[in-house]
């Protein structure tokens, strides 16, 4: 989706080494701006010699990313409809897709959800028990969490400063969280921490296999430097939760999210980035391009953005 503009963060040291596998050998991926901040200068992207990860070759600090997130659910959940409405139909999407695929869903933990819309929904319209969400709001969207979901279970922090659960979850997600992570192995394997035995952790990534990008080139929204951290294809987020002590049981497209993307995207190919922001010509311009985007998302054996479903490995004798 698209993101506020905000000035450039500054950037720290290079990165010495492979998020993932900790390798030192690298070469250049290529270098993008960062279209949605106004910002032309060119962050460089590596890709590991050892396990094919792409990675920011720099970073900002890593409070600049949760500034910026924490700002933007903040500025468009207060100011803008369009907005709301947007992430009301991606919460409704995506609570269907999970009860469809967990019809017998008792407790799911929402990481990194914002505003915890898919929680509210789960619970109020598919009446799912235990709907929780976990993300660091700031006390003016605290105070609208209250008008919004009056029985809302939020656990206001960071999920490294979250304990393990006494009753494990059935599912966990994560949406567009992994690519933001300055430690991915360790978000990943306290995300493990959290299933129950049988339990599933949906993770939701932007998909940088995806043939899209040869048609939206650097102004494909997913790209989003320098706060996106990391350009995971399926086989570098295979290795990941395999190392986690997790197995890949289902990979698709999240049509929704995908879709958006690639309208934003689109506009922005076309020269059109004032109407690719959240702004009320947003609405015209999304509605122009969403169709063709979502036809050509579905298209693909895989798009912009997919769910990879995950389960704890069997213990070994």
């Amino acid at each position: 989706m698209p993101h506020p503009a905000s000035d450039s963060a500054p950037l720290t040291e290079d990165v010495p080494s492979c998020p993932l596998c900790a390798s030192t050998s690298r070469s250049p991926w290529r270098s993008v701006p960062a279209t949605w901040q106004r910002d032309a200068t060119l962050y460089p992207i590596a890709q590991c010699g050892d396990c094919g990860h792409r990675y920011l070759f720099r970073r900002v600090p890593e409070a600049a990313v949760g500034e910026l997130y924490e700002g933007y659910t903040e500025q468009y959940w207060s100011q803008d409809p369009g907005m709301r409405l947007l992430w009301r139909l991606q919460g409704a999407y995506r609570a269907s897709k999970i009860i469809k695929a967990h019809p017998g869903l008792d407790s799911i933990l929402d990481v990194g959800s914002g505003m915890p819309v898919l929680a509210r929904r789960l619970r109020r319209r598919h009446g799912v028990a235990c709907a929780e969400s976990l993300d660091l709001l700031s006390p003016t969207l605290l105070q609208r969490l209250k008008a919004f979901d009056a029985d809302a279970v939020h656990h206001n922090l960071l999920l490294e400063d979250f304990c393990e659960a006494a009753n494990p979850y059935d599912l966990v997600t994560a949406f567009h969280c992994l690519e933001h992570s300055y430690d991915p192995s360790q978000f990943v394997k306290k995300l493990a921490s959290l299933l129950s035995p049988r339990g599933t952790l949906i993770l939701g990534i932007p998909h940088f296999d995806h043939p899209g990008l040869r048609i939206y080139g650097d102004t494909h929204t997913s790209f989003h430097v320098p706060y996106h951290l990391h350009f995971f294809s399926v086989d570098t987020v295979r290795g990941l939760l395999e190392s986690a002590g997790l197995e890949i049981v289902r990979v698709e497209t999240e049509l929704f999210f995908s879709s958006v993307n690639s309208a934003t995207s689109l506009l922005s190919r076309l020269g059109m980035r004032e109407l690719s922001r959240p702004r009320p010509a947003l609405i015209l311009g999304f509605l122009l391009a969403w169709l063709p985007a979502a036809i050509l998302e579905s298209i693909f054996p895989l798009g912009g953005c997919v769910l990879i479903h995950a389960v704890l490995k069997p213990p070994t004798d």
